[in-house]
């Protein structure tokens, strides 16, 4: 039976992972945490006969890619479409900022959930329909290999809702760690989930929340 193998991982953790801030198409740099998080992933990817690794375009997953993998003869494919929700107006803002800096906005936010498009962003649903048609392409394209995906909170929670047919506005009550080992296999033309967050390779590192 032909299977594509993914190893998802969130990239390393920020400058602004550690004050909270929502991140989205902005960026902040790996921390020396989230620098020594990479180095950890890589030791334990090398046994992993991955075959290329498409990753996010954005800063923090470029370093996080170029720490796991710039030891390794494999082909990096940096894209846009593994990018992190668009947050708009409320990029670069603590949850605890939003209702005192755009309280109307904020409001809508809490009632729609998923569904809401806050200004110049993309809602949570479309940036799960955006990541869900991309990873179809490589189920296509990718037949028994392994492959890895380097992107972010929304893109590894993308998969895991796709996984678990897991809807749009299913309340998220699981975390996703930074660098955590994430594993789904596509087999028989249904996705399975193999191995969620372990960070049994980062033993010792402080975890945070998870924040996009």
């Amino acid at each position: 039976m032909k299977q594509l193998k993914i190893i998802a991982i969130r990239h390393g953790e920020t400058d602004w992972n550690t004050e909270g801030r929502l991140q989205g198409h902005l960026n902040s740099p790996l921390t020396p945490q989230g620098r020594e998080q990479a180095r950890r992933m890589s030791l334990r990817l090398q046994s992993e006969q991955i075959e290329c690794v498409y990753s996010s375009d954005l800063g923090r997953c470029q370093q996080t890619s170029e720490i796991l993998f710039s030891q390794q003869s494999i082909p990096v494919i940096y894209t846009e479409e593994l990018r992190e929700r668009n947050h708009g107006i409320f990029a670069g803002y603590t949850v605890q900022e939003l209702p005192i800096k755009y309280p109307l906005e904020y409001d809508l936010y809490k009632q729609q959930g998923a569904f809401y498009t806050p200004p110049h962003g993309e809602s949570g649903a479309n940036r799960f329909s955006r990541i869900k048609k991309f990873i179809q392409t490589l189920t296509e394209k990718h037949e028994n290999s392994c492959i890895a995906l380097v992107t972010h909170g929304g893109g590894v929670d993308s998969l895991f809702r796709m996984t678990l047919n897991l809807g749009d506005d299913y309340h998220r009550n699981y975390k996703i760690p930074n660098l955590a080992y994430n594993l789904f296999v596509f087999k028989g033309a249904k996705w399975h989930l193999e191995c969620w967050a372990d960070t049994s390779h980062l033993q010792g590192l402080t975890a945070l929340d998870d924040t996009r």
